[in-house]
Order: structure tokens, then sequence, then C-alpha cells
């Protein structure tokens, strides 16, 4: 299970554990201060001495926050050899790199755990969604969808009812994946620096290092461009920040676009007013869910060859599908929809708004424009 911070790995596990005797399990949080500087060989000693104790030579493990020890691959791959079944979470994107999957030789299944859909959310609130949906359980909808966009959905924060602490959680969320997942773990010690890059980076969809780095120059800042990036990168890598690039049938021009940044929950806004934005990051995220079961999934923005731009397309094998987002439509919209489909040469797109429907068709194109809450919870 890999995801960001407090995303509900740990709880996820705990569910699975509850199945199971104490004397069949095995739970280790690699975050405890005992394991620090501790490699691969530290699970197999436990794992032993564990089967001393209670005379169980085959329990199944569950290790939090694997990433925090040593070549743990190493070890993971020598008891997978020995048939244990290990349930393993992680908040580092490094997790998913194909050199883990050889590694682990094919034998292992990954799931990214993300702070809930609203779907989740809603279910919470104890708010069931039926096929008909009357007057006012769409009212409530529409309340609970502007305090999902506005607060997001950590667990923590979606089951704290007091608007102040979910903003002091929040802040709490961003300090900590920033000291620990950013600062610890990659050594950094220009703090005042990855903090304005945080907020440059929620002020701004368009993320260029070259501008940010002469906005650090006229602060009189002194920071190589390779420290930014190397910043931007302990972000995503901690899996709170998400770059998708332009797409291009070439991989050299997708690398070279500049990127559009999305938060793996719009509560990181913090006090942001751009609720368009707060929108489009909410449909992002929604897309990024959908790759548990669409492992070929690939999200990109496009631009029209007169510049206008879609803001997702999603291209899973040789399909491609545009998304653009707004709170309500105009002629604007759609003539770049338009304009999109016919360069890339399909016939139907989607449009997302506030609380708009229905189905606009023209020249054998067609834009389907869908509320964001029917979107989200599928019921289109």
């Amino acid at each position: 299970f890999i995801g960001p911070r407090r995303s509900g790995k740990t709880y996820i596990m705990y569910q699975i554990m509850k199945k199971l005797k104490k004397e069949d399990r095995i739970y280790i949080n690699f975050e405890d201060i005992r394991f620090e500087n501790e490699n691969y060989k530290i699970i197999i000693d436990i794992v032993e001495q564990f089967s001393i104790l209670t005379k169980n030579k085959k329990p199944v493990l569950f290790l939090d926050e694997i990433q925090n020890i040593g070549k743990w691959e190493k070890g993971i791959r020598h008891l997978i050899d020995r048939n244990f079944i290990i349930f393993l979470t992680g908040s580092s994107s490094k997790l998913l790199s194909k050199e883990i999957a050889t590694q682990l030789r094919g034998r292992s299944i990954t799931y990214n755990i993300f702070p809930f859909s609203f779907k989740e959310f809603l279910k919470v609130k104890e708010i069931s969604i039926n096929e008909f949906i009357g007057s006012e359980e769409k009212i409530d909808i529409f309340r609970y969808l502007q305090e999902y966009i506005e607060f997001g959905s950590y667990p923590e924060v979606v089951l704290t009812k007091e608007k102040s602490l979910k903003e002091k959680i929040i802040r709490d969320i961003w300090d900590i994946t920033i000291l620990k997942d950013v600062v610890e773990r990659y050594g950094f010690k220009n703090i005042k620096t990855l903090k304005i890059l945080v907020k440059g980076i929620i002020e701004s969809k368009e993320f260029s290092v070259h501008k940010f780095y002469n906005t650090l120059k006229s602060l009189n800042m002194k920071v190589s461009k390779n420290t930014i990036y190397e910043y931007l990168y302990a972000l995503e890598d901690a899996m709170v920040v998400f770059p998708i690039y332009k797409y291009s049938k070439t991989y050299k021009s997708i690398e070279k676009s500049i990127p559009k940044i999305y938060l793996v929950d719009t509560g990181l806004f913090m006090h942001s007013k751009d609720e368009g934005r707060k929108m489009e990051n909410v449909v992002f995220m929604h897309l990024k869910r959908k790759e548990n079961k669409a492992p070929f999934q690939e999200i990109y923005y496009y631009k029209t060859k007169k510049g206008k731009e879609i803001d997702f397309l999603i291209k899973d094998k040789n399909k491609i599908d545009i998304i653009e987002v707004c709170f309500s439509f105009d002629n604007k919209h759609k003539q770049k929809l338009i304009e999109a489909m016919e360069e890339l040469s399909i016939n139907d797109s989607l449009c997302i708004t506030w609380n708009e429907e229905r189905t606009i068709k023209e020249n054998n194109k067609q834009i389907r424009i869908i509320p964001l809450w029917k979107w989200l919870l599928e019921i289109y």
C-alpha cells in the first residue's frame, strides 16, 4: 500500500490484522526511532525471534513505512522466497519503481492509497447514494461537495467537525511531510526555500523551475536550479504533488514541456480562494485513483495548435479521452473541445461543470456536459 502520509495506509493494515490471531501476525512500524539506521537484516532477525518465541514459523507480516529500512527489498525477497505473506506500506513513490518490482520477482501487487474519494467521503458522513436522488439528498450532496473541496479528504480531517481544528491538522500534515518525508529523507538544509517552493506550487498551476529560480534571485536567495529540481522531486516522491506534462507523440517533447502541478488533496491549498483550481484538482485526483484499476492509464494536459489548453488528456493504451473542467460551460469551451477533437481524431469529449448537464452534438463531434458530483459518484 503506497500513498502519502496520513492517507489511511496503516488503518487498512489494521483492518486485515483484526482477522488474524495475535500469534499469527507480526506488526512493525519502521518510523520507530529504535529502527533508525537499520537495514534489511533486522526484518529477518525479528521474524526468526518471533518464530522461536511462538513456534509459529509462518506469521503474516505487516511492515509499516518500509522505505525507512536500508535495502529493505533484499529482506522482503528472502522472505517471499520462503513463501511468507507480507503486507507493506510506504510513503515514497520509489516503491513503485520497476527496479523494486524486478527485485521482488513480480510477486507483489501495488495499491495506491489516497485520501477519501467523494463516494467514501459521503459514506463517512452517512449519506447513501441511490439510483434516484431527490432534491433534499441533492442539497446535502452539494453541501458536502463544498466541504470536500474546501478541506479535502484526509481521514483525520473528515472525522473532525471543528473548522479551526481541521485547518490545524492540514497544517500539521504539511509540516510533518516537509520535515520527515522531504528534509530528513533527503538531508536538505534550506527549509525556508522549500517552504517558498510549496507556496509557489499552491499559488500557480503551471510551475516553471526557471521562473521560480528568477523569483528567488530577485529575493537575493542563492539557490541553484538543480536544487529546485531536487526539492520538487522530493515533494513528488512524498506523493503530495503530482506533475503532469503536455501531451505529445514524442517522449522528448513531453519531458521538455512545463508541468502543471496538482496536490494530493485540496485541503493542502490551505486558504486559497481559487475554487476553479480546487475543482480541477478534485477531478485530477479522481483520475489518479482510477489507476489502481487502469494500470496503463497516463494523464496529460493538451494544447491545441492555436494554443488553447484542455485540462486533461487521458491515454489508456491506444485510446484517448479529453476532459475540460469549468464552473459553467460556454462557447469558448465548446470551440476548444471541438478543435482538440479534430486534431486528435476523436469524436467524444467531456466537460465537467458545477451543475450543468446536457449533450452537445456538432459536425459529428459530441460533448457531454456532466455535473462534478455526478461524475465523482459515477452515476451519469
